[in-house]
């Protein structure tokens, strides 16, 4: 369970298909345990064929099968790639606790999941207004790239990683122009306004290329959303 202590050095981790299928006994015992559920399905994918990042809607085809196209490639994916899991904390503790654990105890102990503290983070809300390291005030302005971090910021305020689909839901809910963005623009529109290091989040809130951590507080995971690095331990 290597890969999974490595999930639980996030603050809120998640897991997909590329975990079901390279660790697919590990991944069913989590299941049967109850310790992962099912959070969210996808409505689209990033494209594994051009070299500019996009996501592709998958469509149903005359067969029944669940398929991907662009650039002239096609494929049959399996339903659970769509699929997003996230994990049950307390069945997990209960198992760490248990005589026969899935993690060891103490390495579960060290990981940033299980050692949440209030007020360890680099970025905290008050009001309308954020604080990095309790000292830099980041004020509520009506820009995209603020109302962008206030999205990112509600859905995974301790950090984690979120795929661009969810947060560009949130997005469309706060910013009306983004409404008919498709998922191409959608991609662009939040990366050009989080990690943009001359016209962005980072840019405007003088955040410095890594943290205390040596780890970025904003970055791209390609193809799939975006980490928010926001724990400073």
């Amino acid at each position: 369970m290597d890969w999974f202590l490595k999930r639980l050095q996030h603050t809120n981790p998640t897991l997909d298909y590329q975990d079901l299928f390279n660790h697919g006994d590990d991944f069913k015992k989590l299941l049967d345990l109850k310790i992962i559920k099912h959070w969210q399905t996808l409505e689209n994918l990033p494209c594994e064929w051009c070299e500019e990042e996009h996501f592709i809607s998958p469509l149903r085809n005359n067969k029944d099968e669940i398929v991907i196209s662009c650039s002239g490639n096609r494929r049959a994916i399996n339903q659970d790639e769509l699929k997003v899991w996230t994990i049950n904390k307390e069945i997990l503790v209960e198992n760490v606790k248990s005589k026969n654990p899935v993690i060891d105890k103490d390495a579960f102990g060290k990981t940033a999941f299980a050692s949440k503290r209030n007020g360890d983070f680099y970025i905290r809300k008050y009001g309308n207004d954020f604080r990095y390291k309790g000292d830099l005030r980041i004020l509520s302005k009506n820009n995209d790239w603020y109302q962008v971090f206030c999205a990112l910021y509600d859905l995974i305020p301790d950090g984690g990683e979120i795929p661009y689909a969810k947060l560009g839901g949130q997005i469309k809910s706060k910013i009306k122009k983004t409404k008919n963005y498709n998922a191409k623009e959608m991609i662009k529109f939040i990366q050009t306004n989080l990690t943009d290091r001359s016209n962005g989040f980072m840019h405007y809130a003088s955040i410095p290329e890594n943290e205390d951590n040596s780890k970025p507080l904003l970055s791209v995971n390609r193809g799939k959303g975006i980490i928010f690095n926001n724990r400073i331990r």
